[in-house]
This record gives structure tokens, sequence and C-alpha cells, in this order.
């Protein structure tokens, strides 16, 4: 595929692609030009709306660990969940995947408290520390791209966490939540 049809796909799309298709050379320049045409020069709802789209992505990449799936955003929470709770969710292997994970402070996994960057650390670490669990995908290139709009959001010079906690914009994040939900 030629390069620009890349750069003309929506985040979730190239992701995609990025993950699946060894193919895809996308490099710090493709992104960064990605980046700013997805948020129309870098304005920043256009910035809040493609850090969800990709915060959302990294969730739903799954693992493997004794032939279940796991989407991340379980195991991000899987720690401090109750065992009635994993029982709930239709988890079978959970209590003892809840053992094995058990490993040390995740949030400790990223220092500067980004959410993006502590996802991808997850995923990456948790297969190195813990057998039996597989990740599904090599994460290479969504890291390359996490890293881009990481260096963008501080060349622009915004604190997309402390944004992503304004009472109007999680009204908003829960609403276009739901509405996800309901169409899948």
């Amino acid at each position: 595929m030629e390069k620009s049809h890349f750069i003309n796909m929506g985040v979730n799309e190239l992701l995609h692609e990025m993950l699946v298709n060894d193919n895809v050379q996308f490099g710090e320049i493709d992104t960064y030009n990605h980046i700013r045409k997805n948020t129309n020069n870098f304005e920043i709802k256009y910035i809040q709306l493609l850090y969800v789209d990709i915060l959302w992505f990294i969730e739903d990449i799954c693992m493997t660990f004794e032939n279940e799936i796991y989407p991340l955003e379980l195991l991000s929470v899987l720690n401090i969940m109750h065992p009635n709770d994993i029982l709930k969710y239709g988890i079978h292997n959970g209590e003892k995947l809840k053992e094995t994970i058990n490993y040390g402070d995740w949030k400790g996994l990223n220092k500067e408290g980004n959410k993006l960057l502590s996802f991808l650390n997850l995923a990456i670490e948790l297969p190195r520390y813990n057998q039996g669990l597989k990740l599904e995908y090599n994460l290479r290139k969504v890291r390359g791209y996490v890293d881009v709009f990481n260096d963008v959001l501080k060349q622009v010079n915004i604190d997309i966490e402390k944004m992503m906690k304004d009472k109007d914009w999680k009204l908003k994040l829960e609403s276009k939540k739901k509405l996800n939900q309901n169409n899948q």
C-alpha cells in the first residue's frame, strides 16, 4: 500500500494494521503527520479524542492464559478485584491468573503517570515475568506511535492526564463509551 493510504487511516485502523501487518513501515515523521492530520493541527479537543481512541485500542489488546483470552484492561484491574467479581465476569482461571500476575506495583510501571505508557508497559512486562501469559501481538510499532504522540503532547505543552480529569470531559467520555458498548 502507498504511504498516503496509511496517513489517511483512522487511528484504530492504523494501529490495527501496525499490529497485524508486518509489512507496514511507519516512521516517526509518518506518525507525526498522522497525528497532526487527525487532530486538525493539534487542536486540544481532537488531541483528547485521539488519546481516548489510542487508550481504548490498547485496553482491548488481548493476552492468553491457560486458553482464556483477557483484554489488557481487565488485566490492569484484576489484581484489585474480589474473587466473587472475578467469577461474575466469567473468568474461569481468574484467581490463578491473579496470583500469577501479582508481581509488583503496576502503577509504578510508568513514572510519568501516563495511562497509554502504563498499559503498554504492562502488556510488555507481564509476559516477561509470568509464565503461561502470552501477548497476542508484538507491540513495538504501537509503542512507537504512542511515543510520538507523547512527544507531541510535550511539544504543544499539554498535560493530558490532568486534562482528562476535567468533569465535563469525563461526562463526554462516559457517554461515548456507553455509545460504543451499545453499538457492539
